[in-house]
């Protein structure tokens, strides 16, 4: 087996277990009205709509998009959820 094959193999065992552990983290932290739901929707919207994008457009191309798409998504989401209209104020973790 490539050594380049195996090391591939790892970084994506990696990237799955802090994926695991975010998940986790935020069930423990308290679900829908705990810290973590901010930065859980953005990595969630970002991977999903990444590989979408990435399997049909290219890996750098996913990664961006993917990333872009995903904190475009999540800012509505969070806007209509928390009742805050001024992005500053959403991103602040006061209240």
């Amino acid at each position: 087996m490539d050594h380049h094959t195996v090391a591939a193999v790892s970084i994506m065992g990696t990237c799955l277990d802090v994926l695991g552990s975010l998940y986790l983290a935020y069930d423990l932290l308290g679900g829908q009205h705990g810290p973590l739901r901010l930065f859980t929707r953005a990595v969630t919207y970002s991977i999903v709509f990444g590989i979408g994008y990435g399997l049909g457009l290219g890996l750098f191309f996913g990664l961006a998009a993917g990333a872009a798409t995903g904190i475009t998504m999540w800012t509505p989401t969070m806007q209509s959820v928390s009742g805050v209209q001024d992005p500053i104020e959403l991103c602040s973790f006061a209240g």
